[in-house]
């Protein structure tokens, strides 16, 4: 009995042997394949192929670039969804395939092309409450989470300075909450622009208040006092946590710039005058610094780092808390934890212009090791002709070296117009890593909508961009240039600022761009980006 079992299972075994190598002869067919966008996100779709084991997406960046595998799914499943960093993606060139496979083989669909779907792949935030009651200059102030999961915009134009919270949930993304300081409906003095900082993983977020007046004085007298506004995330919504204010005087505009490390336990403000001066006495020093850490307690001072004899207008805090860069009248400085001494000094040139809540020249890796900032100055021989650049700067085994200077060229342009680069800069945002620098041009008049793959000449109207820089073995090179999706302008005939803001995360993957001066009066996500109706509403993009 034993040996008659013993045959039979050997024999099953050899039938299904038999079975599977007929099944699997030859490889399967070509899947025939559609192609779909979300946000940040390609969505394949094939007809299941008969014989086929599993299915594999392929994915080469340009013609001469290699194929790579990018996924598998099992051959139940004829669909992929594939996320993208939109503003890195060469969308000319690139081309995807789908191969159903079994042991005998692979066949590839057709290369797939998918710039057809760049613009529906891109978000395009607003606000959800319509113009009278909301926040009008969404996106004067950008920042994004780390871990991408959180984008907190601010309102350059609001009177009462709203900070609009979206997120990431597992739907999709969702406009959170709109925060609003406690004294939000507090007469204020000068300009209205609100500084916005978000900790790694979006869960506590900062509002500078620059042009806050102390309650009880008078405005005219007592201008552009300051004061910082901490808001927390918890499991019932987000809450103010604190309002922070300084020993200060008339005009020291405390939270111009304010900016957290990435565990949301240092806080980093800037304000104009120290030592409790006034802007009567306060001689030529500008630009101090100070330090808060969180407690159990609340938010206390840690640390000033003053200025000596200078004037110093933007600064960015690194990631692990322990390094501070500052953008001063000749000069970038890098400062470095505990004591906060300088560590590093580079010539570098503002022109003396700030400080201004909207510029955010320097930036820091996470480390603390790569440094850059912008050079602006002005050739008045020629008419205010400027010249701008961005140099980077890296802390090596010898110390620190400048390691290049990018720009955004000067073209000579087929129709005889002059490209205009005097905006490119004002904005910096780095990498966690220092491998990635997204630089700001919210004035640049270079024509083309989108994501564009380098060189670009033509000219066209003042609608902004963003330069997307990538450092290789090789150097840093320009890898993407950056226009708004929509060619909507206002009823002056001005474009919306595009990159006026500019924030990157999840080392580069994500890019947050704001837009203050777009026209769309949609609401919500993903509303009408050619829309003329409301002037100055803003916008956020993400990439």
């Amino acid at each position: 009995m034993k040996i008659r079992i013993a045959a039979g299972r050997a024999l099953t075994a050899l039938l299904t042997i038999l079975f599977a190598e007929t099944a699997f002869a030859t490889p399967p067919a070509a899947p025939v394949v559609t192609v779909g966008a979300g946000l940040k996100q390609l969505q394949f779709d094939w007809n299941y192929v008969p014989r086929a084991g599993h299915y594999e997406v392929w994915f080469r960046s340009n013609p001469g670039a290699a194929w790579a595998r990018f996924a598998d799914t099992p051959s139940w499943r004829p669909r992929a969804n594939v996320n993208i960093s939109g503003h890195l993606l060469h969308w000319i060139e690139a081309r995807y395939v789908i191969k159903a496979c079994n042991p005998s083989g692979c066949t590839s669909s057709r290369e797939i092309s998918v710039s057809q779907l760049m613009r529906d792949t891109v978000g395009y935030f607003k606000a959800s409450t319509p113009l009278s009651a909301g926040p009008v200059g969404l996106g004067g102030e950008v920042a994004m989470s780390e871990d991408g999961s959180t984008i907190a915009a601010g309102s350059s134009r609001s009177i009462d300075g709203n900070v609009v919270v979206f997120r990431k949930n597992s739907a999709g993304w969702v406009e959170e909450a709109q925060l609003m300081p406690s004294l939000a409906n507090q007469e204020r003095g000068g300009s209205v622009e609100f500084d916005v900082a978000i900790n790694g993983n979006g869960t506590v977020v900062a509002m500078g208040a620059p042009a806050e007046v102390r309650p009880g004085t008078d405005a005219g007298e007592f201008p552009s006092i300051g004061a910082v506004y901490v808001f927390r995330r918890t499991s019932s919504g987000w809450a103010q946590e604190q309002r922070i204010v300084a020993d200060s005087q008339a005009d020291d505009a405390f939270g111009t710039h304010v900016d957290f490390d990435e565990s949301g336990t240092v806080l980093a403000v800037w304000r104009r005058w120290g030592e409790g001066k006034g802007a009567s006495e306060a001689g030529q020093s500008l630009g101090p610094v100070e330090l808060y850490r969180h407690t159990s307690g609340g938010w206390v001072p840690l640390a000033t780092i003053p200025v000596a004899n200078d004037r110093c207008f933007v600064m960015d805090l690194s990631g692990d808390g322990r390094s501070l860069v500052r953008g001063c009248d000749d000069h970038v400085e890098v400062l470095a934890a505990p004591d906060w001494q300088r560590v590093a000094r580079f010539p570098n040139a503002f022109d003396g212009i700030g400080p201004r809540p909207y510029e955010r020249s320097v930036a820091i890796s996470h480390d603390g090791r790569t440094v850059a900032a912008r050079t602006r100055t002005v050739d008045y021989s020629e008419g205010e002709d400027f010249r701008t650049s961005v140099t980077i700067y890296r802390q090596g085994a010898a110390g620190w070296m400048r390691e290049t200077a990018v720009t955004p060229g000067h073209w000579i342009l087929p129709d005889g117009a002059d490209y205009s680069p005097s905006n490119y800069g004002a904005r910096l945002s780095m990498s966690r890593d220092g491998r990635f620098l997204a630089v700001s041009s919210h004035g640049d008049n270079a024509a083309g909508n989108g994501v564009q793959y380098p060189p670009f000449v033509a000219s066209g109207t003042s609608r902004g961009a963003v330069y997307v820089y990538e450092r290789r073995p090789s150097g840093w090179r320009l890898r993407q240039f950056i226009k708004p999706n929509s060619a909507a302008l206002d009823q002056y005939g001005f474009g919306p600022a595009f990159g006026a803001t500019v924030s990157l995360a999840r080392n580069g993957k994500d890019l947050a761009v704001g837009a203050p001066a777009d026209t769309s009066s949609a609401l919500g996500i993903d509303g009408d980006q050619d829309d003329t109706s409301a002037p100055y509403r803003g916008a956020v993009w993400l990439y």
